[in-house]
């Protein structure tokens, strides 16, 4: 199950809470590819996000991005409690349109060079 954590840990950026719900006996080979690929786009994404930003100005694309990382780490320190207090479908709600309004930024703003990259990240 060590490797499974791990890989888990590599896609998700966080501990494997419900692994042994997901994984009894472990990750099947589909599964552990298809993680892979996810962990490898990831580390792209991140590759692409910490390098320095292109010269010039930020169109409205790339700052709405921005602020929506921002409110994701915000949510992450200090708005989960408070959330948390709500009933979870609205937890879940503000998580979910968070996190899909993040992804569809991500693939409009990051200048991609590879179609089969943006063809992953997309999937």
């Amino acid at each position: 199950m060590l490797g499974d954590a791990w890989l888990w840990v590599a896609v998700e950026w966080s501990p494997p809470a419900y692994a042994e719900f997901y994984t009894r006996g472990g990750f099947d080979t589909p599964t552990t590819v298809a993680l892979l690929v996810a962990a490898l786009v990831k580390a792209a994404l991140l590759w692409l996000i910490l390098r320095a930003p292109a010269p010039g100005p930020l169109d409205r694309r790339a700052k709405a991005l921005r602020r929506l990382l921002y409110l994701a780490v915000a949510y992450t320190l200090v708005l989960w409690y408070p959330i948390a207090l709500l009933p979870d479908a609205v937890d879940t709600a503000f998580q979910l349109a968070l996190w899909t309004t993040i992804d569809v930024f991500y693939l409009l703003v990051i200048r991609w060079r590879s179609r089969m990259l943006r063809a992953a990240a997309g999937a």
